[in-house]
């Protein structure tokens, strides 16, 4: 869940995985888009170029990790 431990308390490094970052992304580009519909196919592009970004973040520290 979005910013929620299993047992319902607010996780204050939810940011620290780059899956909960895409997550608010997501969240923050259908928010953006419903307020502003004649723009929201730029918000939808710039989110999935972030979300682009995220991944390559992500698999490039796995690969270091590992």
């Amino acid at each position: 869940m979005l910013g929620k431990h299993v047992h319902g308390e607010i996780d204050p490094h939810m940011w620290l995985s780059a899956d909960n970052a895409i997550a608010y992304v997501k969240v923050i580009r259908d928010v953006f888009s419903r307020a502003d519909p004649a723009n929201a196919e730029t918000y939808r592009a710039n989110a999935a170029d972030y979300i682009d970004q995220l991944d390559q973040l992500d698999a490039e520290v796995r690969r270091d990790i590992d």
